[in-house]
């Protein structure tokens, strides 16, 4: 299997140059289940909006299955390595060194904007939460160890049970290890549809009044060796910005989740953040600062 990849990408790489036309550089990502789809098409819109600068650039999934199927820790490790060129991942203090980082978040801050992934027919459990306080009382919230965003949830006290993955997470939600998953807006739906088409029933649900909000994002990063591919993405970035098409391509990908999220209507509970956050850009979806209760 090693071989047929190595041969495989040998082909993408040297075929332009057989046709003479411009070479294509080829970059690969790691990150492939249903929460990185969207950011994928931005990394891709950055390489075309930077071609007249740095070139053609194609983006693939790496070729290897054991960089693939590896935990989220090894994934970010092959990047730290130049195995894996970019992906998009969280930001936290402990990461900063190790990656260049190109901003604003590509989530525009819904990744921080937490709705409860929770048990069908458990939504019961959350009617008389009124404040953080509540949720700490008898529910407890499951969440992944190594997640860039597990700090803010200690910070804050949150009652949270951890796991090593998130497929561990999810079998433990719906064992009743725990009562919720705080999951970003733009992530929640889309699982909760994958899990549905694997399970063939309703097990998980969205819970319909509550929400967290903290400053928290992913970020298109690459190893900090590669400061090259670090200024095409900036370059992109700015050039997507300026003349609108990140925006088309965020309200495109968002608008099904922000309307179902009916952020207006949610009780929102703030968590204070031990840590500084690169830069964020809310406003093209949110009005102003959620309002406390």
């Amino acid at each position: 299997m090693k071989i047929a990849a190595i041969w495989s990408l040998a082909l993408l790489l040297v075929s332009p140059m057989l046709s003479g036309a411009e070479p294509v550089r080829t970059l690969t990502y790691s990150f492939t289940d249903v929460r990185y789809h969207y950011c994928t098409d931005v990394i891709k819109l950055l390489l075309k909006k930077s071609e007249d600068k740095f070139g053609p650039t194609r983006l693939i999934k790496h070729p290897y299955a054991e960089v693939l199927n590896s935990s989220d820790p090894r994934k970010l490790q092959f990047m730290v390595d130049g195995a894996v060129d970019v992906n998009c991942i969280g930001y936290n203090q402990e990461r900063a060194p190790k990656f260049n980082w190109v901003e604003p978040g590509i989530t525009m801050g819904l990744l921080g904007y937490r709705i409860l992934l929770i048990r069908e027919g458990s939504q019961f459990k959350f009617e008389q939460v009124k404040a953080l306080a509540d949720l700490n009382l008898g529910l407890r919230g499951g969440f992944v160890s190594t997640w860039a965003d597990m700090h803010v949830l200690k910070h804050n006290k949150v009652k949270t049970v951890t796991a090593n993955n998130y497929l561990s997470l999810l079998a433990m939600l719906k064992a009743g290890r725990f009562e919720y998953i705080s999951r970003g807006i733009n992530e929640i739906w889309a699982e909760i549809a994958a899990d549905q088409q694997e399970e063939q029933n309703a097990m998980l649900a969205a819970e319909n009044s509550l929400a967290l909000f903290y400053p928290a994002d992913h970020f298109i990063a690459t190893a900090k060796t590669n400061s090259q591919l670090a200024k095409q993405l900036k370059y992109g970035m700015v050039k997507a910005l300026a003349d609108g098409s990140l925006k088309q391509l965020f309200l495109k990908a968002m608008e099904g989740v922000l309307l179902k999220a009916q952020v207006k209507k949610r009780r929102v509970f703030h968590l204070d953040s031990p840590e500084p956050m690169l830069t964020i850009k809310t406003d093209w979806w949110m009005d102003n600062k959620p309002t406390e209760p």
